[in-house]
């Protein structure tokens, strides 16, 4: 993706939820997949992706901050993407386990993987309710969609965790820990939302850059994107001499 590239997605995702603005981004990162497809990514296959955007963008090291839940401390947590990522190309894919049979209570059920057109579809929903929808979404018996509410609560856990076993990239986690009390909990890492603070704080800067250049030289916002970063700087720090 080119800086215009990305300024692009930035301002296309300014008004939009959540999963849409990593629709919008992987849309543009991936020509090679169809809007159908990419809303048809497992969450996990979309996060691994976001995840090797995240790296080839902004460097292989993330670093995020958390809160001591004992002391209340800030803690800073770095760690390499690569150690977080599962499926983070496109040729892996297609090859892993999307669905899975489990009998119970007398029924057999098939389950796949939550994509974004399930989160969609629970949008604006109470956590339970959403819960509720995407299982059913994602949870046939004999072809057709289970109510989960008519499930026992002890199938409902079953089908969950069989969900979360086929798309483990779905939920990546972060070991923390503190120097102050010296308590340890685990964090969990919201990439989409990682990502885009990352994205929208480089738009802001990279706007700020063309506006001091276009002043300076009289240059359009294409031309000054068209600058290596590099030789941006070194145009910046004259002007600002």
């Amino acid at each position: 993706m080119t800086a215009s590239d990305f300024l692009n997605v930035w301002e296309e995702g300014l008004d939009r939820l959540p999963y849409e603005r990593a629709l919008a981004i992987l849309e543009s990162a991936c020509p090679e997949l169809s809007r159908e497809q990419v809303r048809e990514l497992s969450i996990g296959q979309r996060d691994g992706l976001l995840l090797a955007l995240q790296a080839s963008t902004f460097g292989p090291e993330l670093t995020a901050l958390s809160t001591c839940p004992r002391c209340r401390t800030a803690v800073e947590v770095a760690v390499e993407v690569a150690q977080l990522k599962q499926a983070a190309t496109l040729s892996s894919l297609s090859g892993t386990e999307s669905t899975a049979i489990i009998v119970r209570d007398g029924r057999e059920f098939q389950v796949r993987r939550p994509n974004s057109s399930d989160l969609a579809a629970a949008d604006g929903m109470e956590p339970e309710q959403a819960a509720s929808k995407i299982l059913a979404r994602c949870v046939t018996s004999e072809g057709v969609r289970v109510d989960a509410t008519k499930l026992s609560a002890e199938t409902v856990e079953q089908l969950t965790e069989k969900m979360a076993a086929l798309d483990p990239q779905a939920e990546c986690v972060l070991e923390v820990a503190c120097a102050a009390c010296e308590s340890s909990w685990l964090e969990r890492l919201d990439i989409v939302a990682f990502l885009w603070s990352e994205l929208d704080a480089w738009a802001k800067r990279t706007l700020r850059e063309v506006h001091a250049l276009a002043s300076a030289y009289g240059w359009t916002e294409t031309e000054v994107l068209s600058l290596s970063a590099s030789r941006r700087q070194v145009y910046l720090a004259m002007v600002n001499t």
